[in-house]
């Protein structure tokens, strides 16, 4: 019994040793006609870039932390420390971290991992042109809307 009882104190002590936070979010990003190149600028741990059949850009970002409770994680997530904003200039839509420099979790037993994933979902119509920078051909820029034409008979 007495060996019972001190594997299981063992085993919740070794839990909460390893507790890990993790949060996964999703985010949808618009993208007007006139937009003809998309840049990213996102520090991360990693970064995907996928081109998909919608028409509009799905980024998910998903947190990891080693060694802290979610409610620091939830605290984070609210002061916008993984955010990412959108800023248009011209032509060009640029996905931005908004926090460039995240300084290191510390806490009395040392420092905190952390692991930052982005997977942007850009719209099939792009094609790659550079580094972190993404291009609609002309023709799929400027193409006019199909109107649908009544028949009356």
């Amino acid at each position: 019994m007495r060996f019972a009882v001190l594997l299981f104190l063992l085993m919740a002590a070794f839990q909460q040793s390893w507790a890990q936070a993790q949060q996964i979010l999703h985010h949808t990003v618009d993208l007007n006609p006139a937009i003809t190149i998309v840049k990213t600028d996102i520090v991360a741990n990693y970064l995907g870039v996928e081109t998909w059949p919608g028409n509009h850009i799905l980024l998910e970002t998903k947190v990891e932390i080693h060694g802290l409770s979610d409610g620091v994680l939830k605290h984070f997530l609210e002061h916008d420390r993984y955010t990412v904003e959108t800023k248009i200039e011209n032509n060009t839509l640029l996905l931005v971290s908004k926090e460039k420099e995240r300084k290191p979790l510390k806490t009395k037993s040392g420092e905190c991992v952390e692991r930052v994933h982005y997977r942007v979902f850009i719209p099939e119509a792009f094609v790659a042109s550079g580094k972190n920078q993404w291009t609609r051909p002309a023709e799929e820029a400027e193409a006019p809307a199909i109107e649908q034409l009544d028949k009356k008979g």
